[in-house]
């Protein structure tokens, strides 16, 4: 599961249940205990929102017994004489972050009972899996709904700048958050290969694909 968004994940109840055995893939950042904490506490906080979705997951893992395996950037989740399937995001920097906020946003939301709105789900697409396929024929890289950090240290930029300095090219590209330009970089056109196959995208949006 790349993220907590219900275009995404809305539907994996029936998953869970046809493949018990199966792992489930979280990003790590999202199983911290500060994350969880937030997530109860929603069920009984009408001000900690977007946590139903969520909530509903964690019960149905629980529920079902799936083991649950929690990635970060450089974890390798298939590697058995090619392909080979690579977490590249999130860093251990987002990870830190995001245990940080929570733990402040736990603090003021349920210690101190504040009443304005805390909206979880607009931080999931900076804490999103994205991944590098490699195989034999070709490289893809799949973003999901990956989008900028508002500098370079994180995001989008942070993952294009290192695949431009290990020189690496891609034939399929996942374009980033639907077509939206919050998932565009200048950099992309950098990772990818002059014979490029394809670019694949839902398109609810097409600024960035216009660009590309």
């Amino acid at each position: 599961m790349t993220h907590f968004h219900k275009d995404h994940v809305g539907a994996i109840r029936p998953l869970l249940e046809r493949l018990p055995q199966v792992p489930v893939i979280l990003t790590r950042n999202i199983i911290i205990q500060e994350f969880r904490a937030l997530i109860l506490a929603g069920a009984k906080n009408k001000y900690i929102k977007g946590t139903v979705l969520a909530q509903n997951i964690f019960r149905n893992i629980k529920r079902i017994g799936n083991k649950v395996q929690r990635v970060k950037e450089g974890d390798i989740l298939y590697d058995k004489n090619n392909p080979c399937l690579k977490v590249i995001y999130p860093s251990d920097l987002i990870i830190d972050h995001y245990k940080s906020k929570y733990e402040k946003d736990f603090n003021k939301w349920v210690v101190q009972n504040e009443k304005k709105d805390l909206k979880l789900s607009s931080d999931f697409n900076h804490q999103i899996i994205v991944l590098e396929l490699s195989t034999p024929k070709f490289d893809m890289l799949i973003g999901g709904d990956f989008v900028k950090w508002h500098n370079n240290s994180n995001g989008l930029e942070y993952v294009l700048n290192k695949l431009i300095d290990s020189a690496k090219k891609f034939q399929f590209y996942k374009v980033p958050h639907h077509g939206s330009h919050t998932g565009y970089s200048k950099l992309i056109i950098q990772i990818l290969d002059s014979n490029v196959k394809k670019l694949i995208t839902t398109a609810w949006f097409e600024d960035s694909i216009c660009k590309l």
